[in-house]
């Protein structure tokens, strides 16, 4: 009976048996191989995103390299290199502010036409972070601002303008109100003076335009009163209460 039994062991493996002789052998050296290049993937995988930044830059680097060796963005940008194909490579705005300190709107700006860095993904928030500044604005059209959707309050708290800035810019009124001008913005928030929206605009714009009341005249001829030098003219308008400025 024994013997039987040892028999029916013999032609019946158990589990552990099938288990083990379905395991391949590797070998010490071929097992440290394998966990080698498992652990390598995997930090690769982690790296993957600056790894594909890198190689990202390369590709576009050589894209437009006419000896075949990478450069850099700034180099790029002074080629007037299409912005079309740097989309398509991969490119976004952040790429160009994060290139380095040579960077800048001007460098963007001599390079491409606003439309085209506006259609490419450039906002004026990433303008501003390329050192957009009030100069700039001196050179803006108004369809410019149409592009970027600039407003007034946008405008005041982004870049440094004053009064005389503005009237630098040579707006005509009817678009100062379209972008959300008020007579509070002129008064208040840009100190301009009586004689300076004199200059910005004449008399009948500012009422058609901007509709100041009479106690915004007030404080403003208020103020224009303590300026030192003032002319009889200014002074006699101070006193009628009409909606002059």
């Amino acid at each position: 009976m024994a013997a039987v039994l040892e028999e029916s062991k013999s032609q019946h493996p158990s589990s552990e048996e099938k288990a083990a002789s379905f395991t391949i052998d590797l070998g010490k050296c071929q097992r440290k191989s394998v966990e080698a290049l498992i652990k390598a993937r995997f930090a690769q995988r982690n790296a993957k995103t600056s790894f594909d930044s890198d190689s990202l830059f390369t590709r576009a680097s050589l894209l437009f390299s006419k000896s075949g060796k990478p450069v850099n963005m700034g180099e790029v940008v002074d080629h007037s290199s299409s912005l079309v194909t740097l989309r398509r490579t991969g490119f976004i705005p952040e790429d160009f502010i994060q290139s380095g300190v040579g960077m800048n709107f001007k460098r963007l700006i001599n390079a491409y036409d606003l439309r085209q860095l506006v259609q490419f993904g450039f906002t004026f928030d990433h303008f501003c972070q390329l050192g957009f500044d009030t100069d700039d604005l001196r050179h803006f059209a108004p369809e410019h601002y149409r592009f970027l959707g600039l407003t007034a309050p946008v405008i005041l708290e982004r870049v440094p303008l004053t009064g005389e800035d503005l009237i630098q810019l040579r707006l005509e009124p009817h678009f100062l109100r379209e972008i959300r001008f008020t007579f509070s913005h002129f008064v208040n928030e840009l100190k301009m003076t009586r004689e300076q929206l004199k200059q910005l605009m004449s008399e009948r714009d500012m009422k058609m335009y901007f509709s100041p009341s009479q106690s915004e005249l007030n404080a403003l001829n208020q103020k224009s009163s303590v300026a030192p030098n003032q002319s009889r003219f200014l002074q006699a308008n101070a006193q009628t209460t009409n909606l002059t400025f």
